[in-house]
């Protein structure tokens, strides 16, 4: 279960790194400007699923990813004919739902034509842009409004091809996804003669046939300050901290682990000018 939990937990980090590094090969890619990722951000329940699949398709896995929604801000620079330009992007996926259909042993991917596996990122762009013609009305307007249409029109195509690879990367699928190999690896536990680590390897895929099972994560149990002179409520603030739920045909076990916190609160005031410190209401 630790080994679990460390895979499942470090899994959104994975994620926003992944993208994070597909966006700035989105952003080095802009013809004709220079591009940097500024800042991003990911957040969201995360749900896990692993199931076997049956009848025509036995002997497959399915993976899948969902729940998290990512954000990230792009500068962009560049100059032509005389006129500098800078824009900035906001660029997002949504509620992202990934499943990937494998073969557990060799890796291999169902391709989206099987229909087994598919990818929904529900991507948005914006942008804002200026330039050095600004200040003469109508032409600075025009040329700002071009390069904004030109980059929430592109964008959003280009983070889907992105987005599939850099989500791909990080999806649990095998026996990795339950810590198997290093939690009871080949060779270390050997009983009557069988290789435990190495039977439960060979024998994955059909521990799921016709089951599932699927861990969901978060979202987080976070507080937030208050504005104000009134006193928050101590408590208690619940939150999921992880749901696991398996199922197969004739059973479903479901349980849940809770986070809940009590706070106590205190005041934090900045003094008026010229005053040494400030009085709690």
């Amino acid at each position: 279960m630790s080994a679990l939990a460390r895979s499942i937990y470090a899994l959104p980090y994975q994620a926003k790194n992944a993208l994070d590094d597909e966006v700035r090969q989105l952003a080095a890619s802009l013809s004709d400007m220079t591009g940097s990722l500024v800042s991003s951000s990911i957040s969201g329940p995360i749900r896990i699923g692993l199931a076997g699949l049956t009848g025509a398709n036995a002997g497959l896995n399915q993976a899948s990813l969902s729940g998290l929604s990512y954000s990230a801000v792009v500068r962009a620079t560049g100059s032509r004919y005389g006129v500098s330009l800078e824009c900035y992007a906001s660029l997002g996926v949504s509620n992202v739902a990934l499943v990937v259909a494998y073969a557990p042993y060799t890796g291999a991917i169902s391709g989206p034509e099987t229909g087994l596996s598919y990818l929904q990122l529900n991507p948005t762009a914006s942008a804002s842009c200026s330039n050095s013609p600004d200040f003469i009305p109508i032409i600075g307007e025009l040329l700002n409004g071009f390069f904004e249409r030109r980059i929430t029109s592109t964008v959003p195509a280009m983070i889907n091809g992105f987005g599939t690879a850099a989500l791909r990367s990080v999806i649990p699928s095998g026996p990795q996804y339950l810590g198997l190999y290093t939690t009871i690896p080949p060779g270390r536990y050997v009983i009557n003669g069988v290789d435990v680590g190495a039977y439960l390897q060979n024998n994955f895929a059909s521990y799921f046939t016709g089951r599932s099972l699927t861990l969901t994560l978060g979202p987080e149990n976070i507080v937030r300050s208050v504005v104000g002179v009134g006193e928050p409520i101590p408590g208690p603030y619940i939150g999921n901290a992880i749901s696991v739920d398996f199922s197969d045909t004739n059973t479903r076990l479901s349980f849940s682990i809770k986070d809940v916190r009590y706070f106590s609160w205190r005041y934090v005031c900045k003094p008026k000018p010229g005053a040494q410190s400030c009085i709690e209401p």
